[in-house]
């Protein structure tokens, strides 16, 4: 046992292990592990840690390391670690102003969205891909009203990069009109978060092509966004959005989200780039909740 064969052996076998790499696993309540995987099946991940040794837990509770990890209950799990105290996650953090983002709440989500106290939005997601949404105005007059119906469906997610599509009909409900006054918008959606050493979405950029089409007439419309996390949290927001062949009419929105953990409110002005004389910026006012 103690011959010089196995002796150079037992020091290729330690040096190899202190060279092996460790990887991250993130679980669902923001604890991180470091080691690797010994074992992994459907339902039991095993991960033998530099400090614990092997730790055999349900494979659902590591929400990032292990294949097919759910990306967006990894930035939850983030978001709630001691340790990550820094980075907060945005609640509002699928759409800017009025643009979508490419990102997607969690499954079971439930979200709402008021607009200046006049139009009032909800949505629920069924899948960590997928959201429902629906909305009206709110009930000033019972002659005037608008109902509006919509969803999206991601089509694919890196974590800090998504592709979306989205689809919304909005429908006006008064005595005198018809269908030919229905609002029908669709787009595609590209998302690109980055990251520094303070915040894991530390800048977001946000691009969108889509038609908007109403009474027989459809128009190609563009828009872009970007998000400058300021604080823990606070965001700045700015995004311009009208149709292609006519963007000097589109809509540039600049302001800020403050936001805690489930509760936001953007706060900012809205100008169309046509406007002249001593207009400036239109107040707006948007308050997001989910639970």
């Amino acid at each position: 046992m103690n011959s010089p064969a196995t002796l150079r052996f037992a020091l290729i076998f330690l040096a190899a292990a202190a060279l092996a790499p460790a990887a991250d696993f993130r679980l669902d309540d923001g604890t991180v592990l470091k080691g690797e995987v010994v074992s992994l099946d459907d339902s039991v991940a095993v991960i033998r840690t530099t400090t614990l040794g092997e730790v055999r837990m349900r494979r659902a509770r590591v929400v990032e390391g292990l294949p097919g990890s759910d990306p967006a209950r990894a930035a939850a799990s983030e978001a709630a670690s001691p340790e990550q105290g820094r980075r907060a996650r945005d609640p509002a953090g699928y759409a800017l102003f009025f643009m979508p983002t490419a990102f997607t709440p969690e499954a079971g989500t439930v979200t709402f969205r008021d607009f200046e106290l006049f139009f009032l939005a909800f949505g629920f997601s069924p899948t960590n891909t997928t959201v429902f949404s629906g909305g009206f105005l709110f009930p000033i007059s019972s002659s005037v009203q608008v109902l509006s119906f919509g969803a999206k469906q991601q089509l694919y997610s890196s974590g800090s990069s998504a592709l979306a599509v989205t689809g919304n009909v909005t429908l006006p409900i008064l005595e005198d009109t018809d269908d030919e006054e229905a609002l029908y918008n669709a787009n595609l959606v590209f998302s690109k978060r980055f990251e520094n050493t303070f915040h894991s979405d530390a800048v977001g950029l946000h691009a969108m092509a889509g038609t908007l089409s109403s009474a027989g007439e459809t128009l190609a419309m563009l828009g872009l966004g970007s998000e400058f996390r300021l604080t823990r949290n606070a965001k700045f927001l700015a995004e311009i959005y009208g149709p292609f062949e006519e963007f000097d009419s589109a809509l540039l929105t600049l302001g800020f989200r403050l936001h805690a953990e489930r509760l936001s409110a953007d706060i900012g002005g809205v100008r169309p780039l046509e406007a002249e004389g001593d207009f400036l910026f239109f107040p707006m006012l948007v308050i997001n909740y989910r639970w």
